[in-house]
């Protein structure tokens, strides 16, 4: 029953990234602009989700890199909610791509001795 609904609930905070990146009703640059802080938060709190939908499936060190690398993740997100430098937010935010790539596949992959 709890791991049902921590999933509703990664499920709704990936939908609610969503909206925040293209809000109802708001066309171009300025509807994302306008909810930056939000797309944040939501951000971390998709990946704090994750982290525990993961422990809840008993899979929380597999890869031994997934909890460090998904909670600075979380970590990341808040502060870049947190302080007002548009410029550190965006820095931050194109961060996040790069290193989920990087982890995806060149860490996961060399950690697991190459592609499988």
């Amino acid at each position: 029953m709890i791991q049902f609904l921590v999933l509703a609930l990664w499920s709704l905070a990936m939908f609610v990234v969503c909206v925040a990146v293209y809000p109802p009703g708001e066309l171009g640059k300025e509807g994302f602009e306008m909810h930056r802080r939000v797309v944040l938060v939501a951000v971390a709190a998709t990946a704090a989700l994750d982290i525990v939908q993961t422990a809840l499936h008993g899979a929380l060190l597999q890869p031994a890199s997934y909890l460090p690398v998904v909670s600075h993740f979380v970590v990341l997100a808040l502060v870049a909610a947190a302080i007002r430098n548009t410029l550190a937010q965006k820095l931050i935010a194109t961060y996040f791509p790069a290193a989920i790539f990087f982890w995806s596949f060149v860490w996961t992959a060399g950690a697991m001795g190459g592609a499988q």
